[in-house]
């Protein structure tokens, strides 16, 4: 019968017969196996063990450093990320061109190209109105920021429309925040 275990197989290991030749065996056993190969086996089991001591430490000391990691990694604030978002061509264009309306701006040349609106000026006189303009481009949009890309005074500016005395050109955009992944 397939699968039946015989418990009187198993009682002549158990009986006090068994633990005396047991005994016996492993008293004999330096004189049938010789001294060099025992202690070559103690050897082995020596290293053995200490290599799963050393294996166990190792364990702990890496759970150690990983728990370490995710506390520090766990204490590392969110940072949102700022990127620069163009303003569109017209939107510029409309703005420009409510500037150019007002009376106080008359006399200064404002320009859009693109996302870009340049401020020019062909005398000091009208330094007043020309930081006027400067002031209310800064506080244009809703979310407006601009960057400087030229501000000169005097007669080193100079423009494709020829000498100028006062000239601004700035970039425009709008900051957006946005979560990091």
């Amino acid at each position: 019968m397939a699968g039946s275990f015989d418990y009187r197989k198993l009682q002549k290991y158990l009986n006090p017969q068994a633990a005396a030749e047991l005994n016996t065996f492993l008293e004999e056993m330096p004189l049938r196996a010789g001294y060099a190969l025992i202690a070559a086996a103690s050897i082995a089991w020596l290293i053995a063990g200490c290599a799963i001591v050393f294996a166990t430490v190792k364990a702990g000391e890496l759970a150690e450093v990983r728990k370490e990691f995710q506390e520090a990694e766990a204490l590392q604030p969110i940072v949102p990320i700022i990127r620069e978002e163009p303003i569109s061509a017209g939107d510029v264009a409309n703005f420009v061109l409510k500037m150019n309306d007002e009376d106080i701006y008359k006399n200064l040349k404002i320009e859009a190209k693109g996302s870009t609106i340049t401020i020019m000026a062909s005398d000091g006189v009208y330094f007043g109105a020309f930081r006027e303009a400067i002031g209310h481009l800064f506080n244009g949009g809703r979310g407006w920021r601009l960057d400087i890309q030229n501000l000169c005074v005097g007669s080193e500016c100079r423009s494709e429309k020829g000498r100028q005395f006062l000239t601004g050109s700035f970039t425009v955009h709008r900051l957006r925040v946005d979560n990091p992944s």
